[in-house]
């Protein structure tokens, strides 16, 4: 049974932004990876001397992997950006960035935020730096954004029939500079036909317009 739940649990928490209700995009993502015996507080306010939330981590003893303690209660308040039990991490949005706390949204249907203490354990990116590190990026399908000559609307569009998998050279503003180079999930975006570079937005508003990927 226990095995059981954890596999439902990878399915309702292998979330990407792709997925989400979108009520605001931020200022980037922080990824934080856990460990057996960890305890993640969340607070309403930085002053606070007590957590609003606590998710605390222990091992699953079929699987050897690092689940979430008490699960059912956790999922009820809990939708990060990202949640790997394979790879023991997740992510969240960040709206605010300290030097000592970060403000993430730990809910993205009800657009609930909270501060974390900064660590060791998180490595937060803008995202500038999210996306030209990240090994691809892909429009998402709901945007319908094509694909233009310069970082504006009104640009010229380009013809493409590739893959939907891009290489981010440059960030500008809400555009990104792309080319089809990138690597989604193990598809290479170069192997049909080749894009040399293009434009596209990642975000318009609240809303991120593209799904980026970070691991094969």
């Amino acid at each position: 049974m226990f095995k059981t739940k954890i596999f439902l649990a990878s399915l309702f928490f292998l979330l990407t932004n792709s997925l989400k209700a979108q009520y605001e995009a931020g200022n980037g993502v922080v990824k934080i990876t856990f460990i057996e015996n960890m305890q993640l507080d969340f607070y309403v306010a930085k002053e606070d001397a007590a957590p609003a939330k606590t998710i605390k981590f222990s091992v699953d003893p079929t699987t050897k992997k690092v689940v979430i303690q008490d699960l059912e209660n956790v999922k009820q308040w809990l939708n990060p950006e990202e949640l790997s039990i394979d790879y023991s991490y997740l992510s969240f949005r960040c709206t605010y960035v300290r030097e000592d706390w970060l403000k993430v949204l730990i809910n993205s249907d009800n657009a609930d935020k909270y501060w974390i203490k900064r660590n060791d354990d998180q490595e937060y990116k803008d995202w500038a730096k999210l996306f030209t590190e990240a090994r691809g990026v892909s429009r998402l399908a709901t945007s319908k954004q094509k694909i233009r000559k310069g970082p504006s609307d009104n640009a010229n569009s380009i013809d493409y029939a590739g893959t939907e998998c891009f290489k981010v050279i440059s960030v500008e503003g809400d555009w990104l500079q792309i080319t089809s180079s990138g690597t989604c999930h193990g598809i290479t975006g170069d192997s049909d036909e080749k894009l040399e570079t293009g434009w596209i937005r990642w975000k318009k508003g609240y809303n991120v317009l593209v799904q980026y990927y970070n691991r094969l």
